[in-house]
């Protein structure tokens, strides 16, 4: 999947845009599809610092994000229903 398409589709689930996701705005559900995009990125293989250059952070915000996907449920259930389309 390309990954602008998979930014999309979780930004058109979670009520904002693309640019949103990929920005710095801090609004809960913005924050948690941004960590929901990052964990799938990685999922599909991606190293850390790549994803971290498309959401222009340090791969240490990815790390922590990945990590909260993981220990959500609401949002481990969310990627893993994205991680099928």
């Amino acid at each position: 999947m390309n990954e602008y398409r998979l930014i999309n589709d979780i930004a058109d689930r979670a009520g904002c845009t693309s640019s949103d996701v990929l920005g710095y705005m801090r609004t809960q559900h913005i924050a948690d599809a941004r960590a929901v995009a990052q964990y799938i990125l990685r999922d599909y293989g991606w190293t850390w610092q790549r994803i971290a250059d498309l959401f222009s952070c340090h791969h240490s915000a990815v790390i922590h994000n990945y990590k909260k996907v993981v220990n959500d449920e609401k949002l481990m259930a969310t990627a893993n229903k994205l991680r099928k389309l």
